[in-house]
């Protein structure tokens, strides 16, 4: 019952999971009941751990909600509360689960995963921000601190120069303080305590601060929102001065944004850079909400359906919206005008009279704030952005997002060049082509134009790109590293991996980990690592097993989005510094680099410091200390009698180019059970331009097995396999005088493998 409860899809309607601790009904039906069998608290706490975290992943409108039944059902033997067999046992069991305490049983030592906050010494980073109101501005910071932190990695630190209701949603993700506590003048103090070096300061009212940031050795980013409008009323142009004098960067969502800017300064001494954010809201198309919402909101199946999004001001010309609608209505009967947000006050006083005195108030939806609106992008037909000044809406990427058309207004936002292909920009006093763009819109949007624009934003506007931008402005070097961790029953091993790559000296762009359908706890172990780690992660669980290991690198690499990759398997570990030691390697027409490895049992147990032993027998000068060198001498140096990268969680790869090597040898590499990963890298560094970098120091961490399939190999199709190698390796090298040294390899084979050589055999 709970394996048939936690592998459910996703359910096609709001859903809340209930888990029952027992449940035995016989007494009250008397023969006629039904009787869980075989529930224990254990198997309740995992039922329970899981539901937990679907009901995170699929909240109940904005909530993660989880039903239990019951606390104290006796009579259908479904309660909570303690008896005398299991004491408080189902009551741990609760506590454990909703505190993220359960993988105790699991784990040695919890902390592994608690502390995994990443120890990235010249990435300490500060968010700076004015003030914690439900704004477009103020969202955008909160979720710049969910990448950063949450799939990045980083220590973040948020400083508001106010307050506001978002203030608990900010702690909740990293250390919040705001200024008016910490004092304008202890603030050069308050930085100088906490070592940081990085800022990213959001909206042109914290211009004021970035000086103070560049006297405490600061590197500042300035974000710029406002345009000219917003500027003077807010007298914003003194900032505007301080950043364009002081930020090391300042970063525009748009050139419409970057002149407005401009207009205000008097020098630009920053390096100023346009980079639209994209969106912070994962929007998907629902059929199902849409048809709720518009039932809702009394829209019939054959009625068209316009939205606006946004705080209603004459600002976002809230004013404009309404005009249209009620004078487009004169004209067509089956179109509903709807607006999602609060009103200012301004337009409180007077709207509600106006919609009251209008024959169209049935057709115009004033809906409010509302946690629903992935929903209302589903049920609408257009979005019609109304805004007279709006330096880059997020709002135009989540229409998109499900297909949606957008109408704004030319001059406006910084959207005209995307218009172009995937919506309207027309003149804002021009009505007739307002509502000709809306019909056109509204009647003639085809399938085709929908997907476009679906495949436009996950192609150029995901907000993770932005944050990974805007810390390579910071830091240069820095490299887009996507981690994909490949597992098959590894459940003993997992906490350690998992903590290995969240501990990484260095932001990782994104973790992908791979459950190739086990049988044993792992995918409760990984989901429940991620969230006391507070990671985000994508988990692929597959339904059934690849069968095949470089399936699922395949699978990985085409979920990647990262420059390099790293696929650190499941039982292996990691120093803090592999990463970033393995990066520094590179040159720019290196393909892979790999470092040497401490070796460990089974349980953990130190075998070996390094791979030298192994690398003597090979080439003792080669290795001795790190290198960068040509693919193919270091083929005919080192790989082309044995593999000498003996664990691919030692190596980061350029992404592009292992794809390509994927694709050539794809179908060689299934006939391989020993030397698939051999086969590879002679295939990764036989060409023009490759390079390979090793680094000296141990810094992975190689789980030896006892039983493995080297172990459990044929001799003969072990042997073979290597064979295969040797020939694939003097087709690839420039000259054959390693020959003579994979003759005397396979010879010390056959004999260790008590195999004859084949002559011998046509002799006998």
């Amino acid at each position: 019952i709970i394996e048939q409860s936690l592998s459910e899809p996703k359910a096609d309607f709001p859903l809340i999971k209930t888990v029952s601790p027992h449940w035995d009904n016989d007494a009250r039906r008397e023969g006629r009941g039904m009787v869980l069998h075989g529930s224990t608290p254990e198997s309740y706490e995992r039922w329970l751990n899981g539901v937990i975290d679907r009901a995170c992943q699929q909240p109940f409108y904005g909530e993660p909600l989880v039903f239990v039944n019951a606390w104290n059902e006796w009579a259908e033997s479904a309660y909570l509360e303690p008896d005398v067999h299991y004491g408080h046992a189902y009551l741990n069991a609760t506590q454990r689960a909703v505190h993220g305490l359960s993988l105790l049983k699991q784990i040695n030592d919890v902390n592994k995963f608690e502390s995994a906050a990443t120890a990235t010494g010249s990435f300490n980073l500060l968010l700076v921000g004015h003030d914690a109101y439900q704004h477009g501005a103020q969202m955008l910071l909160l979720s710049l601190a969910k990448i950063f932190r949450q799939q990045f990695g980083l220590p973040v630190t948020i400083l508001l120069k106010q307050g506001g209701t978002l203030v608990k949603e900010y702690e909740a993700v990293a250390p919040t303080h705001i200024l008016s506590d910490i004092g304008e003048m202890a603030l050069p103090e308050w930085l100088a305590q906490r070592s940081f070096n990085m800022a990213i300061c959001n909206t042109c009212v914290t211009g004021n601060l970035v000086p103070v940031l560049k006297m405490a050795g600061i590197d500042v980013t300035s974000l710029i929102h406002e345009m000219p409008l917003l500027i003077e009323e807010f007298s914003l142009q003194e900032n505007v001065e301080l950043i364009d004098r002081h930020a090391d960067h300042v970063v525009f969502p748009s050139d419409i944004v970057r002149r407005g800017f401009a207009s205000y300064s008097k020098r630009e001494v920053g390096k100023q850079h346009i980079k639209p954010q994209g969106t912070y809201k994962e929007i998907e198309y629902d059929e199902q909400a849409r048809a709720r919402i518009r039932q809702k909101l009394g829209i019939h199946e054959h009625q068209k359906m316009v939205l606006n999004v946004g705080y209603a001001d004459l600002r976002k010309g809230f004013d404009l919206f309404l005009q249209t609608a009620q004078r487009w209505m004169k004209t067509r009967d089956d179109v509903h005008f709807v607006w999602a947000g609060a009103l200012s006050l301004d337009m409180q006083r007077w709207v509600q009279s106006d919609l009251e005195h209008t024959e169209f108030a049935s057709r115009i939806h004033l809906i409010g704030f509302t946690r629903e609106m992935s929903d209302y992008y589903s049920a609408c037909d257009a979005l019609f952005l109304t805004s007279r000044e709006d330096p880059y809406p997020t709002v135009v990427l989540e229409a998109m997002n499900v297909g949606v058309p957008t109408v704004l207004f030319t001059g406006t936002t910084g959207f005209d060049a995307v218009m172009q292909d995937h919506g309207y920009a027309v003149d804002r006093g021009d009505h007739v082509a307002v509502e000709a763009a809306l019909s056109e819109a509204l009647d003639h949007d085809s399938d085709s134009q929908r997907q476009a624009r679906i495949d436009f934003v996950n192609e150029n506007c995901q907000l993770d790109d932005y944050c990974f931008d805007l810390l390579q402005m910071l830091r240069p070097t820095l490299q887009k590293v996507s981690v994909v961790i490949p597992n098959y029953n590894y459940e003993k091993y997992l906490p350690e991996r998992m903590a290995s790559v969240f501990n990484q000296d260095m932001p990782v762009f994104e973790v992908i980990v791979l459950d190739d359908k086990s049988s044993d706890n792992s995918v409760d172990i990984i989901q429940h690592g991620a969230r006391l780690a507070k990671r985000k992660i994508k988990l692929v669980a597959n339904t059934q097993n690849s069968g095949n290991v470089f399936r699922q690198w395949r699978l990985g690499l085409s979920l990647c989005r990262g420059s390099h990759v790293w696929i650190a398997e499941a039982d292996d570990g990691a120093k803090p510094e592999f990463l970033s030691r393995s990066l520094s390697a590179y040159t720019g027409d290196t393909r892979l680099s790999f470092t040497n490895s401490v070796q460990i049992d089974n349980d953990g147990k130190l075998l070996a410091d390094s791979y030298d032993y192994y690398y003597r027998d090979i080439n003792p000068e080669l290795f001795s200390e790190s290198f960068v060198m040509d693919g193919r001498d270091f083929i005919q140096q080192a790989l082309a009698v044995r593999n000498v990268i003996l664990n691919v969680s030692s190596v980061v790869w350029d992404r592009g180019h292992l794809n390509e090597t994927l694709q050539m040898v794809s179908d060689e590499l299934s006939h391989y059970s020993l030397v698939g990963d051999w086969r590879l890298y002679l295939a990764s560094l036989a060409g023009e331009n490759c390079r390979v970098a090793y680094v000296s120091e141990s810094l992975n961490i190689h789980r030896r097995h006892a039983t493995s399939v080297t172990h459990a190999l044929d001799h003969q199709r072990h042997l073979d396999e290597i064979l295969d190698m040797h020939a694939c390796a003097r087709s690839i090298a420039r000259d054959k005088s390693t020959q003579s040294q994979q003759s005397e390899y396979e010879a010390e084979l056959r004999e260790m493998f008590k195999l004859e050589r084949p002559e011998a055999t046509q002799a006998a």
